[in-house]
């Protein structure tokens, strides 16, 4: 596997983190790759585990920016962790599907 990793990249901006991104490629062809497509997410479900997240957390107070700064980054959280648990990945043949 070594021999197929073409040049990286580390990013200088972080990302909702103090850690950089890293893009690394690899040489080669997949036929197949994992996917979430939107259009198959229960949305109902998905909506029901936004609220049970967003109650987990106490009234947001945004009076100034670092508990705007923690707001953000909980919601955020709700989302991702929602949109995960409610759109199953699935395999997709390379080249059939752009989502991601």
């Amino acid at each position: 596997m070594l021999e197929s990793i073409r040049p990286w990249k580390a990013y200088s901006e972080s990302f909702l983190s103090d850690n950089r991104q890293f893009l690394v490629k690899f040489k080669g062809y997949l036929t197949e790759r994992l996917i979430r497509n939107p259009r198959d997410n229960n949305w109902d479900s998905f909506r029901e585990n936004m609220k049970g997240e967003l109650g987990k957390w106490p009234p947001m107070n945004m009076k100034d920016e670092a508990r705007l700064g923690h707001t953000i980054v909980f919601v955020l959280q709700a989302l991702i962790s929602s949109y995960k648990e409610n759109c199953p990945l699935k395999f997709v043949r390379a080249g059939t599907h752009s989502l991601m």
